[in-house]
């Protein structure tokens, strides 16, 4: 008898714990990621296309993701998954510079409003920043109302 209330309170314990664990994993996958996106390298590319800075140096050249490919990823997201109303006002450009958020190298994406200004020139409205991991298989979004805060978007 007592063999038998052993093995059923085992087998209750062993449940509870395979729930908590399930239960973990699906929490820990929505927690949104926390630190500060950190620069690797000061560079900015110039409205004709050149990198412009004191090194020269284009620190996101180092990902397996091309730009092009990166943009691509994000523009081709949904505006729900983007939390953009109407995302074919804006336009998506990859910034030059790495960054790293946590343990991870990211290239940036900004969605932003261009405007031609009266005297020919270009104006740029970013409205919200996105991260695309060096190898393209994670896309973060920065939380506007959370400072230092990214959530990943499932493709």
């Amino acid at each position: 008898m007592k063999d038998k209330k052993f093995l059923v309170e085992l087998i209750i314990a062993i449940v509870l714990m395979a729930a908590v664990a399930v239960i973990g994993a699906v929490v820990e996958a929505r927690r949104p990621i926390s630190g500060e996106a950190k620069e690797l390298k000061m560079s900015v590319t110039s409205a004709s296309g050149n990198i412009e800075d004191d090194k020269g140096n284009d620190s996101a050249k180092a990902a397996s993701v091309k730009p092009n490919e990166a943009i691509d990823m994000v523009a081709s997201l949904s505006e729900e998954q983007l939390s953009l109303k109407n995302k074919d006002k804006y336009s998506f450009m990859m910034n030059n510079t790495a960054f790293t958020i946590g343990s991870e190298k990211y290239v940036q994406i900004v969605a932003a409003i261009k405007k031609e200004n009266k005297d020919g020139s270009i104006s740029i409205n970013p409205v919200a920043k996105y991260y695309v991991s060096f190898d393209g298989k994670k896309i973060l979004k920065e939380n506007p109302d959370v400072k230092n805060e990214y959530i990943e978007i499932k493709k």
